[in-house]
């Protein structure tokens, strides 16, 4: 692939590594899908099942024990294998707009990561830049310059109980400040042109 591009970036770090691309650490863009009410309590997964069903069971199970309201939109699972739960959506493919409109009507957003994923990933991004709660198991989490222990629950990490950090109503505000903007990534490419 390389001896076909001039360039090719990837955003996780061990595949940058691993084949010889560009790191860039991601893009992403809001997008105003107008006024959504926030409700109070409210998790929300969206994604394919891949490798981790059970643990996404798992932690809807978990989250409905602590007095939550949990969403998940889990797709690609075979009838066999859907374990009933009323908050649990099989199969259903959400445009990217309804999938932001759950995120902005939600206190928590879940992400859970599958064995091929390294990195920052869509559902973080969307926590730092709409200022939602994350839940996750993604430990490189700990690296962003966004973390912060009041508002990421690492799962993994247990340094306060789950229950306690879903009670908790701090208004979160990871102040973001755009560095993810596609228009950058835009911009570095620009420079690299011109240098040719």
């Amino acid at each position: 692939m390389l001896k076909n591009f001039d360039l090719i970036y990837t955003y996780d770090e061990k595949e940058a590594k691993l084949f010889g691309f560009s790191y860039y650490p991601t893009v992403y863009s809001m997008v105003d899908v107008g006024d959504v009410e926030m409700i109070k309590r409210k998790c929300f997964f969206v994604g394919v099942a891949k490798d981790r069903l059970e643990k996404l069971i798992r932690i809807y199970d978990k989250l409905e024990l602590c007095g939550c309201n949990p969403i998940f939109y889990i797709s690609g699972v075979p009838r066999k294998k859907q374990k009933r739960r009323k908050g649990i959506v099989y199969n259903t493919w959400l445009p990217y707009k309804s999938v932001l409109k759950e995120i902005l009507s939600s206190e928590f957003i879940v992400e859970i990561m599958d064995k091929n994923n390294a990195g920052i990933t869509l559902r973080t991004l969307e926590a730092i830049c709409y200022n939602r709660k994350l839940v996750t198991d993604n430990e490189k989490i700990l690296c962003s310059p966004f973390y912060r222990e009041q508002n990421i629950y690492l799962l993994s990490c247990g340094s306060v109980l789950l229950s306690d950090f879903l009670k908790c109503v701090d208004k979160v505000d990871y102040g973001y400040d755009g560095r993810y903007s596609p228009v950058l990534f835009v911009d570095k490419l620009d420079r690299y042109l011109n240098k040719i």
